[in-house]
């Protein structure tokens, strides 16, 4: 699961122990260049609140006066953890100097998360048909897990055509 490393360092401050979706997104729009556009933004911080929540790292709860969700770090909440083991290609910081090789080489990172991804769900699918086979009682407790892992690895086989045809791209200009 990649999160923006953007994000990350941002709600790695202590400032951030409590926070809404719109407080992190202005954060970010001060930190990113000017030409990517505010809606793109905001469904990246969204998509990567939802993550963070999956994860257990923060809790949503709904602030009942003004109808915010407010989000809350929980004890789990351990950012330097995903810094420290991912890159992400994500937003571009101002006053970055980008160059094709830095870019190619962030995709070929990303390349390898996402396989890295793909292959943990390939072996949770196998270890939950091997139970399945073992103890059919439990079909109706996996199905959901099961399901869910196949639609993430159809995801990542997606992500890592895309970025598969980008690095092909660029290799050959």
């Amino acid at each position: 699961m990649i999160i923006s490393n953007l994000i990350l360092q941002v709600l790695s401050k202590p400032t951030f122990d409590h926070f809404s979706v719109i407080e992190l997104h202005e954060h970010l729009s001060n930190s990113i260049d000017d030409d990517i556009d505010s809606d793109e933004v905001t469904k990246l911080v969204e998509r990567e609140v939802e993550k963070l929540v999956h994860l257990d790292w923060i809790k949503q709860t709904l602030q009942e006066a003004t109808e915010f969700h407010i989000y809350h770090k929980t004890s789990k909440f351990d950012a330097d953890i995903l810094l420290s083991a991912q890159t992400s290609v994500g937003l571009r910081c101002r006053n970055s100097t980008s160059t094709k090789k830095d870019f190619c080489g962030s995709l070929t990172d990303r390349l390898k998360m996402y396989t890295d991804e793909l292959l943990l769900g390939v072996g949770q699918i196998e270890e939950y048909e091997r139970i399945e086979a073992q103890h059919p009682e439990l079909h109706d407790r996996l199905k959901p897990k099961y399901k869910k892992i196949i639609d993430s690895n159809n995801k990542l086989l997606g992500n890592i055509v895309a970025v598969e045809y980008l690095l092909e791209c660029e290799q050959t200009n």
